[in-house]
Formats: structure tokens, sequence, C-alpha cells
């Protein structure tokens, strides 16, 4: 598959997953992944492991989230066989159409039957400055 052709893949499950999100919905965001996934994020102090723990982790934002508006900037993706490395940056925009915060995001698929499925993600808050 061109990387073209998998970037745009790729892409329409994120976007997918934090459209979502951007609606509260947290649980769209967990369908994403694999069995086994592992997650990092800005407030977990410790790797989480398995689908289980990032959708208790992700559950306590549910219903919280409310963008009207989200941007996904300079996607790139490298693949190697049935594993390939997303990087973005994610910018959520609030109500009046500013800048909530910049995120840094790395999502590395695996496919398996045909289907892409977050293996690890990792998202952190890019400092303002």
């Amino acid at each position: 598959m061109a990387d073209n052709r998998l970037l745009e893949e790729l892409l329409t499950l994120e976007r997918a997953a934090l459209d979502c999100w951007a609606r509260g919905d947290t649980a769209g965001y967990a369908a994403t992944l694999a069995e086994g996934a592992t997650y990092f994020d800005h407030v977990t102090p410790e790797r989480l492991h398995g689908r289980a723990a990032v959708e208790t982790h992700v559950r306590a934002f549910a219903g919280q989230i409310d963008v009207p508006r989200h941007e996904i900037v300079g996607p790139a993706v490298h693949q190697d066989g049935d594993i390939a490395v997303l990087a973005f940056n994610w910018d959520p925009y609030d109500a009046e159409d500013r800048l909530i915060v910049r995120w840094n995001a790395t999502s590395v698929y695996g496919r398996a039957g045909g289907r892409w499925r977050i293996l690890h993600a990792h998202w952190s808050m890019v400092p303002k400055g």
C-alpha cells in the first residue's frame, strides 16, 4: 500500500475516533484500540496496558468534552509490514474558534485480518509559548 493511501486510511480511523472524542464520546476512541494496547497521556503516571484499562481511564472524561471543531495537523506515517506509526498534531478549538491546546500524538497501528487497530498511543500537550 502506498504511503499516501495508508495515511488516508489511518487518518480516516483517527478522525472518526476524534470526532467521537470531541463530542464527549470516549467509547468511540477506545473502540479503535487492540485488545492488548498500551497508552500514555499527560495524566497517566504509568503506562496503561490493555483496552479495558484505557477504556476505564478515558471513561472519566465522557460527557465532559465539547470541541466544536478540530484539526489533524502535519500527519506522517511510516509502515513496516503490518505495523504503521502515525504521528500528528491535534488542534481542538472552542466555541469561539480559539485553539484550546495543541497535542502531540503518536498512534502505532497493527493490521490483523485486514483491519488496523491501535497497538500503542501516546498523547502529550504542547507547551504554550
